[in-house]
Formats: structure tokens, sequence, C-alpha cells
């Protein structure tokens, strides 16, 4: 059921002169970014200072969005783009390209390094736009070490890490109404590739903080459901009927873990939830700002961003609306 309202505290912003494109969390609690109409590349640390400024030598103008990873280590940056990928190291000098068929529209790929930093796993568009390769390559000179035909094309990939260098979660987003979920396996540096059952509705958010549960959105079933990652079973769900009444929004596809228990949820008219799934509760969140999207942050904070601004945000249920955040919480640029 709704049980009334939270006003986060702004604990800090930052302001760009570009619009973000995209937001990528490191291990290491920090933040990636890059810009629609601008060449750099950000690196943030917890607390949204600057730690490095890289150019990307060029701009996004396609629709296919780039992604820009940083390894564990923090020893190589990963930048994907519509017609290649680049390695860099970590001070920026290139160390290795390919180039590939030129992604479609609205479809692309983020790269991946294992937690143990000892491989690297991409995504390839093929001419036979239906059928995508999946690639493992070692970190010593980027070379391919195995394949796999994925028997899939034309979509958007994510990577999720789990608690395991040898298991990451991929999800697979074809437009606006279907959707895959797989889990990839190296074994004996071979890819194998496991598609979770009855997956074409659901939406990934991200993995728990001990990467044993996936939160996920629904396209058709107003649901939000947390799922074992490792036999896919389904732990628990709400409908979102059982909070609301059932003529009114309904939940949308933006879902984040900010808790152990307890969920971030936009809904299809743009509000923002917190849920937690433990009691089956839920609370309107309300930002002074329109929210465009969010991330988990460290000591459960939020990170959200405002077109050309990000701020971090505290939720706490006993603060009154209104309250400013104390001198030793508030930090401005």
């Amino acid at each position: 059921m709704l049980e009334g309202k939270l006003y986060p505290i702004k604990l800090v912003e930052r302001q760009f002169e570009d619009r973000i494109s995209t937001i990528f969390p490191t291990h290491q609690g920090n933040w990636i970014i890059n810009f629609k109409q601008q060449s750099k590349i950000l690196k943030l640390d917890k607390n949204l200072k600057v730690i490095w400024e890289r150019d990307g030598k060029a701009i996004n103008k396609s629709y296919s969005y780039w992604r820009v990873i940083e390894s564990p280590n923090e020893k190589f940056i990963a930048i994907s783009r519509d017609d290649r990928f680049k390695i860099w190291d970590k001070n920026g000098k290139s160390i290795f390209t390919h180039k590939h068929e030129k992604w479609q529209n609205f479809s692309g790929s983020q790269n991946f390094f294992t937690l143990d930093n000892q491989h690297f796993i991409n995504i390839l568009p093929t001419r036979d736009m239906w059928c995508d390769v999946l690639q493992l390559r070692n970190t010593e000179n980027f070379s391919v070490v195995n394949e796999i035909a994925l028997q899939w094309g034309y979509s958007s990939y994510n990577f999720y890490a789990t608690s395991s260098s040898n298991h990451v979660i991929i999800s697979a987003a074809c437009g606006q109404d279907d959707g895959m979920i797989f889990n990839v396996f190296i074994d004996n540096s071979k890819l194998k590739v496991k598609r979770w059952k009855d997956c074409e509705d659901l939406v990934p958010g991200n993995l728990s903080s001990d990467k044993t549960r996936l939160i996920t959105g629904s396209h058709y079933g107003n649901e939000v459901a947390e799922y074992d990652v490792f036999n896919q079973e389904k732990i628990r769900s709400l409908k979102w009927g059982y909070l609301f009444d059932e003529s009114e929004d309904g939940f949308g596809f933006q879902v984040e873990y900010i808790g152990d228990t307890s969920v971030l949820m936009m809904t299809r008219e743009g509000k923002l939830l917190f849920i937690d799934m433990g009691k089956g509760i839920a609370k309107e969140l309300l930002f002074q700002e329109e929210v465009i999207d969010f991330r988990r942050a460290f000591d459960s904070n939020i990170l959200a961003y405002h077109s050309k601004k990000i701020a971090l945000y505290n939720i706490d249920n006993d603060v009154p609306h209104g309250a400013k955040a104390g001198p030793n919480q508030l930090r401005l640029f």
C-alpha cells in the first residue's frame, strides 16, 4: 500500500554544459560519464569531484549510444561506438581498436571486464542483423579466445556483474515490446549461454549489493519482481493493483535496488516510488526537479540526473519536508 511521501535531501550536485548521454558506475563506486554533443569523457568520484577528463576524439551523432566502462582494476577503459570499440589504458592512450559492422539505430552494446580482470566480453553486430556474436577475449592483447552466435539481434545489450568472474548476466532489449535475459558462463575459456525462461516481458534494473538477486520491471505485467540470479526463480513480486488503483498510472520500466530490499521505480507517468519489497509498501518520492534517470550510489544514496545536471540525494524516512543537508553533507561546485 502507499504509505505517504518522502522528500530526498540533495547532498551535492554538478552542472554540465551538455546533456548527459550515459552514466556508468565503476567497481569502486565512482562514475564514468559521456555526453551527447561533446567528445569529452569524465570520471567522477563518489562525491562528484572530477578524477580525470579524457577526449573521446569524436562526437556521438548516431542513435546507437556510446558506452564507456572501466575495468575493475582501473587499468583499462573500453569505449563502444556504433562501428567500433576501443580500449584505452588508464592514461587515455589507445592500445586496441576493433572495427565492425555498424549497429542499427537504437541498438548497440556495452562491453564487459570480468571481476578477475582476465577476460573482456563484447558483442558484435553482423550483416545478418538477427544473429549477433558474443566474443570472449583475453586482456593481454585482446585477441579472441572464443565466440558464439546468439541467434538474436538488432538489440541493445547491457551486462550485469555477478559475484563470480565466470558468470555474467546479459539483457537484450529489442524495441519496447520484447526482451531477453541470458546467463553467460566462462568455463575453461569457453562461453556457455543459457537463456532465462519466460523472460520476454522482463526489463532488468540492477543486481542487489550482494549480487545474488536481480530486480526487474515488466512491459505488460505491471509488476516489479526479484529473481535469484543462479536459478532464475522468482523470489517475490508486487503487482500495481496491490499498491494502487488498477485504473491509475502503472509501473514503468526503470527500477533499481537502492538498499537490501528497497527499490526505486519510475511509473509510466513519471512519478518516482520508493518501494520496500520485504514489507510490501511504497512511498512517493518528491524531487524539486524532474528526474530523467537514476542510479544506486554509495550508502544507499541516489544519483539522479536532470538533463545537464546530476545530483546525489539521501532518503531518510525521518527527515521532515523542507529539511536541508547539514554542513557535513553539503558540497557545492
